[in-house]
Order: structure tokens, then C-alpha cells, then sequence
């Protein structure tokens, strides 16, 4: 057995565990449907009917999709051409193969550290990459979560290289890679501005520190080759409505985030500044949920996606306006609860030991109603999840600067990872699944090893 082989058994041995539990959870009948999942699956259907990149209207006819951007439908749409009905079923464990195979070959082995502390370190890292609660659950769903964290690990592992390294064709695969990314789940397309930032403050402020001087040839290739498929796309759009822009979601998710100020003010009689928008604040309120109620506006008025979308965004922004403190609390409420939210643990524990689903009672709900246990496992979850994926890679990240061991791959992780956060806590919302394009970065760190003085 060679030396490489054997020092990844440690990380197998994770992989297999991963898997394993994948295979648990489905045979305990873990739901694989969120709802959006029908929004990626029709447009997926198409084209595997060879109707392009379509969804059905109401009226039974098909029209171009807009909403989805196409490579997690085209993914979707390559796994029932290949294997029929059982195409959505091999799409999840293909997703989970992935993404295990990039936690496990992509960052250091385990065994390959060198010291004990940074073995423990290093296998933390990919057990909370592989087996915490948000990761297996995302992963057994039909949602773009874990194809877009995958293309995010490989580009910016790649992305790395070629900062460390340099070499034009290698930007070239870098840029694509976060490129496609983008066409994912557009959250990622200021990424690579992001990188590129980093990039060239480093080594303009300390050029040693990246070991090669800046080459404006070599970003170039990186943005342009990143940048290409999302303009790309932009302009499909606009040619088919008139519009470029990658998808016309930034209202719905602005008016999700404000729904319950905006259920509020439609509830004591706001003017939201015209007809169309008043009665989308008041469907809001009945429905209590802006997504659904901005499906049924679009349908009363005959309007598009787009008119949809500017419609939601002015009614957001004016509950925006009207309660500017309410949206930075909640903001940052929803940063803390990206790592520290107990709703995936709870599915673990309810699939896999029948927990009661009122274990997972809101916290402030469990405080006022002294429900001790929910009390102890939100604790347990929230104190995990500060600990695992916010504490204890930040004290990695001081340990390193206090050591003078920073490197310009750590900023351009730490960016990313501060930028997925931030991004996602500002626009849509907090899920557990958001938490997923911030673990390359949270592998990375725990990755380093700690006695390493170079």
C-alpha cells in the first residue's frame, strides 16, 4: 500500500460514512422535495423532451424559463435521459458522490499532516463537510445546493493554483468553473470580482506574500472566462424578453425577506404606492408567503416574470424604507443563523430516531413556554454550529495571522466565505443549505496544520 493511499484512509472512511448515511436517510424516507424543487424539474423535463428550455402555463403551453438559470435543470435533464424516471433519484446520489469526492481528494489527507493536532483539526473539518446535519439533508434533495458548492470548491480550489502558480489556460478553467457556478445559482456571480480583488490588493500591497508578481494578462483570462457564460445567458434572456439579466429574482427574494413587514403595514392599511402593489401587500398578508402570492398577482394582472419581479422589488423596498433597523437585525440574525440553525438536525433526528417534531420550537417560543427539552437542543444545535463552523475556524485564521503564516489563498477562502454569508443573510433568507458553498472554506482552514511554521 502506498503512502498516499494509506494517508487517506482516515478520509474513506469519511466518505463512506457519508454515503452510508445518505443510504439511511433514504431508506428511513427522507422527503427529497423542497418547494422550489418543481421550479428546477420542469424546465429539466423539457429539455429532456427536447422542448429546450421551457415550462408549461397554465393554459397547457410552453414558454421560455426565466426564473431558473440552466445548469442545475440541465444536470437534472441528463440523469432522466439516462436512466428515465429513476433519473431524479440517481441526480441526488450523483450530487452526494460529488460532493464527497471534492471534500475528500480536494483538501489535504488526513494522514498526510503532520502533527496530531492538525490530524484532529483536519478530520473536523471533513466530518462537518460530511455528516453535519445540513449537509446530509441538503444533499437528499432536488435543489441546486450541493451542484453549486461543488462547482464553488473546484473553482476556487483552482482558483487557488493559479494565484499560487499563474498560467493563462489554468485561469481559463478557474473562470469557467465559477462561471458555472453562476449559472447554478446566481448568488455566485460577484465571486470571481470578489477574488480578483483580493488577488491583485495581496500582491500589489505585499508581492512576496503571493510568491509571483501580478500578471494582468493571466486576471484578465480569469474574469473574462468567468464572466463569459453568465453575459452569455444574460443575453439569451434578453433576446427571448427584453430584459438582460440572469434571472428576475431579486424582488421575490427581497420581498421573502421583508414578508412579515410587509404583511404587517398591508394589514394596517399602507399605501404601497399604487393598485398592483397594494394588492400584492395584501396577498402577502393572506398567504404568508410572498412567493405564492406574487404567482397569484402575476396571474390576476397577466403580467411576466420580470414585471413580477420590479413589482415585488418596489413593495420590498418599501418595507425596506419603512423599517430600515428591522432589516439590519434581521440581516444579522440570519448570518448567526446560517451555522447555527437546529431545522436540518431536527430532520436527522426525526427521520432517523423519530424525534417529536416539537423539539424544534422556535427558541424564543421554548423560553416562554419553558419547554425544557427544545430548550436543550436548540443549545445543543445553535452552540455546535458557533463552535464548528464560525469559532473554531476563526481561531485557525488568528492563530495563522498572530504566526505570520497568512497566505493569499487564505484571504481569497476567508473572502468567499464572508461574501456567501453576508450575500445570502442581505438578499434571501437563512436556510441550513446556504451554509454549503461556505464549507471549501471551512475544509481549508481546519486543513491547515497548526505546528506549520512555513
Amino acid at each position: 500500500m502506498t503512502i498516499a493511499l494509506r494517508s487517506r484512509i482516515a478520509d474513506w472512511l469519511i466518505f463512506a460514512v457519508f454515503l452510508a448515511m445518505g443510504a439511511l436517510l433514504d431508506a428511513r424516507g427522507i422527503e427529497h422535495t423542497e418547494p422550489d424543487t418543481p421550479t428546477y424539474v420542469a424546465p429539466a423535463v423539457g429539455l429532456s423532451e427536447g422542448a429546450g428550455f421551457t415550462t408549461v402555463a397554465a393554459d397547457g403551453t410552453r414558454h421560455p424559463e426565466f426564473i431558473r438559470t440552466p445548469v442545475y435543470p440541465l444536470y437534472l435533464a441528463a440523469c432522466l435521459r439516462a436512466f428515465g424516471p429513476a433519473g431524479l433519484m440517481a441526480s441526488i446520489w450523483f450530487q452526494r458522490i460529488a460532493w464527497g469526492l471534492i471534500i475528500t481528494l480536494a483538501f489535504p489527507a488526513i494522514g498526510a499532516v503532520a502533527s496530531r493536532r492538525g490530524r484532529l483539526l483536519c478530520a473536523a473539518g471533513k466530518l462537518l463537510c460530511l455528516l453535519a446535519p445540513p449537509v446530509l439533508v441538503t444533499a437528499s434533495h432536488l435543489m441546486s445546493d450541493v451542484v453549486f458548492a461543488c462547482l464553488v470548491a473546484l473553482g476556487l480550489h483552482a482558483t487557488m493554483r493559479v494565484m499560487d502558480e499563474g498560467g493563462g489556460r489554468r485561469a481559463g478553467w478557474a473562470g469557467l468553473l465559477l462561471g458555472l457556478a453562476t449559472l447554478t445559482r446566481p448568488v455566485g456571480k460577484l465571486l470571481p470580482v470578489i477574488l480578483f480583488v483580493v488577488w491583485w490588493v495581496a500582491l500589489r500591497w505585499r508581492p512576496e506574500r503571493g510568491g509571483r508578481r501580478f500578471e494582468a494578462r493571466v486576471a484578465a483570462v480569469f474574469l473574462i472566462a468567468s464572466l463569459a457564460l453568465p453575459l452569455g445567458w444574460s443575453a439569451r434572456n434578453w433576446h427571448l424578453s427584453g430584459h438582460f439579466t440572469l434571472t428576475p429574482l431579486f424582488g421575490a427574494n427581497l420581498a421573502a425577506h421583508r414578508r412579515e413587514r410587509i404583511a404587517t403595514m398591508a394589514r394596517g392599511g399602507v399605501a404601497f404606492g399604487g393598485p398592483s402593489e397594494d394588492r400584492y401587500a395584501r396577498l402577502v398578508a393572506e398567504q404568508d408567503n410572498a412567493l405564492s402570492a406574487l404567482e397569484s398577482v402575476k396571474a390576476e394582472l397577466g403580467i411576466d416574470d420580470f414585471a413580477g419581479d420590479a413589482l415585488a422589488a418596489r413593495v420590498g423596498m418599501q418595507a425596506l424604507r419603512q423599517d430600515p433597523l428591522s432589516y439590519a437585525r434581521d440581516a444579522v440574525f440570519h448570518m448567526f443563523n446560517i451555522v447555527m440553525a437546529p431545522a436540518d438536525a431536527q430532520t436527522v433526528g426525526r427521520v432517523l430516531f423519530a424525534w417529536d417534531r416539537a423539539i424544534a420550537t422556535p427558541l424564543v417560543t421554548a423560553i416562554h413556554e419553558r419547554r425544557w427539552s427544545a430548550l436543550a437542543f436548540q443549545g445543543a444545535v445553535r452552540g455546535f454550529g458557533l463552535l464548528a463552523f464560525l469559532l473554531l475556524p476563526l481561531a485557525v485564521c488568528l492563530r495563522k495571522g498572530h504566526r505570520k503564516q497568512w497566505r493569499l489563498a487564505d484571504g481569497a477562502y476567508l473572502a468567499s466565505a464572508i461574501y456567501f454569508v453576508v450575500v445570502t443573510s442581505i438578499l434571501i433568507s437563512t436556510y441550513g443549505r446556504f451554509l454549503l458553498p461556505v464549507l471549501p472554506s471551512v475544509a481549508h482552514f481546519l486543513a491547515q496544520d497548526p505546528e506549520d511554521a512555513a
